[in-house]
């Protein structure tokens, strides 16, 4: 690797002020293949009789995606679906901590020196 000085006029290095990587980390392609896929109307499936055996409506897969989640989620047969969904329209619930002071009493201070030691 190259050695330059400061002020050497062949110096590469980055201007003050000046992002090392202005563009940015490149963005993935997968998300907007993901939306395009999301946002296309479902087509109808049509039987070996030429007649149409699952008629979507005219529906999106996004709403096709939502519609099965939710009923999988009021039918109790996967409650991790309405955890998500509420996350989704909430956002997640924030953990809280309970702290009391000695004998269970409330605590009327809380001091905490920069170096003491925290037990778990």
């Amino acid at each position: 690797m190259a050695s330059f000085k400061k002020g050497d006029p062949n110096n590469p290095g980055f201007k003050k002020g000046q992002s090392g990587n202005p563009s940015g980390r490149p963005k993935s392609n997968l998300l907007k293949l993901l939306r395009e896929e999301l946002l296309k109307k479902r087509p109808n499936v049509i039987g070996p009789d030429g007649k149409v055996s699952v008629d979507y409506k005219g529906k999106t897969n996004e709403e096709l995606v939502i519609q099965k989640m939710l009923k999988l989620a009021i039918e109790g047969e996967h409650l991790e679906t309405l955890k998500y969904i509420f996350d989704r329209m909430e956002g997640k619930m924030k953990d809280t901590v309970e702290m009391s002071g000695a004998n269970g009493e409330a605590l009327t201070s809380f001091t905490l020196k920069l170096g003491d030691k925290v037990n778990d």
